[in-house]
């Protein structure tokens, strides 16, 4: 929906797209880094539930602002925030899995990453809205309320992660 944005809501060009694109890949950058300098640390658990939820907040708030700095600052958190939760996701996941089982737990993951409910047809929807002509900001606040929805129950329904909360 990034081009809708840039297109419709920000009226800009490819130049445009291009700036707001890059501020989510910095953010991500950002925050890969802060987790490398953060190294081992505890109650890895909030962090992924942190993550999702400014994720989630930052993505809300993206789709209902018009000011394209705003815009900006909040797609730099929203890049920040989902390397924050799927990366601790990943070392919670490794950390805690057995060698045997290392491999097939990590291929589940991907998938599940891939499949997600939050982005299970996006497309289709995002090709809707825009055809329909409906609020492109409409569809992007289902896709945070669900992410927030799944990562949440992800966590909450291992017994093994609820000791890293």
């Amino acid at each position: 929906m990034t081009p809708v944005f840039a297109r419709d809501v920000f009226h800009l060009g490819a130049s445009g797209l291009a700036l707001l694109m890059g501020m989510a890949g910095a953010g991500a950058l950002f925050g890969a880094l802060f987790l490398a300098y953060l190294g081992d640390f505890p109650r890895k658990g909030w962090f992924v539930l942190g993550g999702d939820f400014a994720f989630a907040v930052c993505l809300i708030c993206f789709s209902l602002s018009t000011n394209i700095v705003v815009s900006l600052v909040f797609l730099f958190l929203l890049g920040f925030g989902i390397v924050c939760s799927v990366a601790v996701s990943n070392m919670l996941l490794q950390k805690l899995v057995s060698n045997e089982m290392r491999g097939r737990v990590m291929s589940m993951f991907m998938l599940s990453l891939v499949w997600s409910p939050a982005y299970a047809g996006s497309g289709r929807s995002n090709h809707r809205s825009v055809r329909v002509g409906r609020d492109p900001s409409q569809s992007q606040i289902a896709r945070a309320l669900i992410w927030v929805q799944s990562s949440t129950f992800r966590l909450l329904i291992s017994d093994k992660l609820k000791l890293e909360l």
